[in-house]
């Protein structure tokens, strides 16, 4: 792990085609840029450098990802944006999915089904409150042949119920986590269950383990490396968290760096994380990129 600063950043620069972005904890905070992002990003589409806005987020769409994105004042475009919804979509699409698809979740993932045209029923129908009666007479529709699951803040027993009978009684319904988050940043800096706390609801209802598309998994950076044609030995990873960017970048053979504007503030914090985890680089904001190169 080296250090980034004005003695290295030439030559690392010239190394890197592409940046893999995080968003929240990289360019900014809950709603608030992080200094310098804009231009930052600005600098580096001026060097050449392609940008990938990567992100685990599954409640939203890739359209209106870029909606949140542009609110910055941020350039981009939905080619530009990588989250683990569409991940999961392209993931079933290419392996030639047949049947329906039953969602814990939030809209962002119905949404990237419909571009692959692949059938969903659950998600937002199955908001709201449930009698004990309604859950026991719950008929699953036999059609259902994989249920995905990501951060659902809507999630209920109902849905519980519904996806543990379709994997327990639907012979080869496939099992499929956008990612297992333990946690996601609220505002004033409040740590939120994330989508790894709806996913092992429904591993122990279900006693059955999830193919994990999201962060760190390499299914993610591999659609990823596909669909924009990278070359991951001139590729960087750039993020905050260690067990999940750090590591994605790791298990997809990328160049990695840490910022520390996130959720691991102090370059300390690194060697008490998994060995695998550990970044190419640290440095202390994104912004680190253009204030060096101008020294």
């Amino acid at each position: 792990m080296k250090r980034l600063d004005e003695s290295n950043i030439k030559d690392f620069l010239s190394s890197i085609d592409t940046f893999l972005l995080d968003c929240d904890g990289v360019l900014w905070r809950s709603s608030d840029l992080i200094d310098g992002v804009k231009d930052t990003l600005q600098f580096l589409r001026k060097q050449g450098k392609k940008l990938v806005f990567v992100t685990n987020n599954s409640t939203t769409s890739r359209v209106n990802f870029l909606k949140k994105v542009e609110s910055f004042g941020l350039e981009a475009s939905k080619e530009e944006i990588f989250s683990s919804a569409y991940a999961t979509a392209a993931f079933l699409h290419e392996r030639g999915f047949k049947g329906k698809v039953y969602i814990v979740g939030e809209g962002g993932i119905g949404d990237e089904l419909k571009e692959f045209n692949i059938p969903f029923h659950g998600g937002v129908e199955h908001r709201g409150e449930h009698s004990l009666e309604d859950i026991e007479k719950i008929q699953i529709d036999k059609e259902t042949k994989a249920v995905v699951v990501g951060l659902d803040r809507f999630f209920n027993y109902y849905k519980l119920t519904y996806a543990k009978l379709c994997l327990s009684e639907i012979e080869g319904c496939e099992y499929i986590a956008t990612n297992t988050d333990s946690t996601l940043p609220g505002k004033n800096e409040v740590m939120l269950p994330g989508a790894g706390s709806i996913v092992n609801s429904i591993t122990t209802a279900a006693d059955r383990v999830p193919k994990i598309i999201g962060k760190p998994h390499k299914s993610m950076m591999d659609i990823l490396i596909r669909d924009l044609k990278l070359d991951p030995s001139r590729t960087c990873m750039v993020g905050d968290r260690l067990e999940t960017d750090i590591l994605f970048g790791v298990n997809g053979g990328t160049k990695t760096m840490l910022v520390l504007t996130g959720v691991v503030k102090k370059e300390d914090e690194v060697h008490s994380h998994s060995s695998k985890a550990i970044p190419d680089f640290v440095t202390n904001s994104i912004s680190d990129l253009m204030s060096f190169s101008k020294q």
